[in-house]
């Protein structure tokens, strides 16, 4: 009977248990750990620092730091992976580094938001077409434009789920519909 009351106790304790919330700016070590095989903070944070390394070598950023500050456009990231993923969340994240370098500034959001209506109504390949962000860009009085897309594959084996991400970005010229950037970085994750 003893044991019994024991184990209705414990069971009790278990059952009303509530979990603790803990914020990340409390305790960093949240962030790192991956909890699942999605794409997380800490994927996004080194997929844009990928991104920043080879951005500058690439001629374009040498001449956006000559003169006045150019102007860019951003849009979403498209999601073409079988994961759920705010793509938006990356686009602030790459707003950010664009306005760190000091030779950009990022169209007002209204009429970045009208930008990308505009060229979602025209859309019909994966990807904007470069000649229409020239087009609508120059409209604007935007100088690049930058897009972007978030591809997936997922593999399951006897004891794992791998998830292989390809985060790629693109700058496009405005004045000449040129691609002056391009960089992919792949992303893994692995649940065993």
């Amino acid at each position: 009977m003893r044991l019994f009351f024991l184990l209705l106790v414990l069971v009790f304790l278990v059952a009303c248990h509530t979990p603790q919330v803990r914020r990340g700016n409390e305790d960093p070590s949240i962030d790192r750990a991956a909890l699942t095989t999605g794409i997380d903070m800490e994927d996004w944070r080194y997929t844009i620092s990928e991104m920043l390394k080879s951005m500058r070598d690439y001629p374009f950023f040498a001449q956006a730091r000559v003169g006045d500050r150019k102007t860019v456009a951003v849009s979403d990231f498209m999601n073409e992976s079988a994961s759920h993923i705010e793509t938006g969340f990356l686009r602030e994240m790459v707003e950010e580094e664009f306005m760190k370098f000091g030779c950009f500034r990022l169209l007002e959001e209204k009429k970045r938001g009208d930008l990308l209506k505009s060229l979602m109504n025209q859309q019909v390949t994966d990807f904007f077409d470069s000649s229409t962000v020239a087009q609508m860009g120059k409209q604007l009085g935007v100088q690049y434009f930058v897009q972007g897309k978030v591809v997936g594959h997922k593999e399951r084996g006897h004891d794992a789920i791998r998830t292989q991400y390809l985060v790629v970005i693109e700058v496009v010229d405005v004045s000449t519909a040129e691609k002056v950037f391009k960089k992919n970085v792949p992303v893994s994750k692995q649940l065993k």
